[in-house]
């Protein structure tokens, strides 16, 4: 069950073109401008957001088993107030495999701001209602490749995932 690979069809922006030369929607440079000017808020859709982290993060896995497992493709699927990443690779001899890690959005109002938490992960078909350890392994050095992308995120003042929408705030919503 933990090769089974999930169905992902459901994913704008999957699978990911490989073949285009076409360079996506800059969401770090997008999200670096509205820091700059404060005004408006920024929106990506699900297809904009896959087709840049496809763009920007697509490598090699390393590791011990780095040579035997190649990144396919990663993708967002936004949904209301939560994300669930995943991460299709393929493996010789067993095909492909996804594993994924959800990140939900929930509100502290003492502090009055937004935070992100780990809500499980997924190996395969099977869900898991916490992170595995090589699963969460995997997205924190995916995590430390973005580390410029997430420092822009962590200085908006509200980052919403919506039903197939990514949407950053600079500014309280009044």
């Amino acid at each position: 069950m933990t090769l089974t690979p999930r169905n992902l069809a459901h994913i704008a922006g999957y699978p990911a073109d490989r073949m285009s030369n076409k360079e996506p929607r800059n969401i770090l440079t997008d999200a670096q401008n509205i820091l700059i000017d404060m005004k408006d808020d920024i929106s990506f859709t699900e297809k904009e957001v896959n087709d840049y982290l496809n763009y920007r993060f697509l490598s090699k896995q390393k590791g011990a088993i780095g040579s035997l497992m190649a990144i396919r493709g990663i993708y967002a699927d936004l949904r209301k107030d939560e994300v669930e990443i995943f991460l299709e690779r393929s493996i010789p001899l067993f095909g492909r495999n996804t594993v994924s890690t959800v990140i939900r959005s929930e509100y502290n109002p003492r502090r009055r701001e937004y935070y992100w938490v780990f809500k499980g992960s997924s190996a395969g078909t099977i869900s898991l209602p916490m992170n595995l350890q090589p699963v969460q392994n995997l997205f924190s050095r995916f995590y430390k490749i973005g580390k410029t992308e997430m420092e822009v995120l962590d200085r908006m003042v509200n980052v919403k995932f919506e039903n197939d929408k990514l949407v950053l705030q600079t500014r309280p919503q009044s």
